[in-house]
């Protein structure tokens, strides 16, 4: 019976990944059920993903641990896979200069006003729109980007802000 079970997963995880392929006919899907259940398809249909399609980024988002604008890019930056069309060291380069930008400068015991706080927020968001253009375009052309692919995990979770 698990033997079933683990050959319908793989087929359905075949489907899955065949649906969003370039050439398929998804653009979204919706997974829902137990983390017990629904995680081990969404491993290995990312796993699969980034394996058949070099320029894929795989980016896993935790309704759990996300709950500032702060939290979302690092989290990103954590737990970004991509296919062969970026190294494993381009990928952590990118994650040490996405952390390097969000840590703080200055005292921390100095309050800034509501305004220098927003100012800073959009700066930090630019300069990470930037980062993530320079890091994730291929051979340096607009057309050239990686195609993201986002995942929500635990989508009730996230805060009504940051949905």
């Amino acid at each position: 019976m698990e033997e079933n079970i683990l050959s319908q997963n793989k087929s359905l995880i075949q489907s899955l990944a065949s649906n969003l392929s370039p050439d398929g006919g998804r653009r979204c899907l919706l997974l829902v059920g137990r983390d017990r259940h629904v995680k081990p398809l969404v491993e290995n249909l990312a796993k699969l993903l980034i394996d058949r399609q070099e320029s894929y980024l795989w980016i896993d988002f935790d309704g759990r641990s996300i709950n500032s604008p702060e939290s979302w890019i690092s989290n990103l930056a954590r737990n970004l896979r991509a296919g062969r069309a970026k190294s494993t060291a381009g990928l952590g380069e990118f994650a040490r200069e996405t952390g390097r930008l969000l840590t703080p400068f200055g005292d921390p015991a100095n309050e800034n006003s509501s305004e220098d706080k927003n100012k800073d927020k959009s700066s930090v968001l630019s300069k990470f729109l930037k980062l993530d253009e320079d890091h994730f375009s291929i051979d340096g052309t607009p057309e050239g980007h990686m195609t993201p692919v986002l995942s929500l995990s635990n989508l009730n979770d996230f805060s009504d802000d940051m949905l």
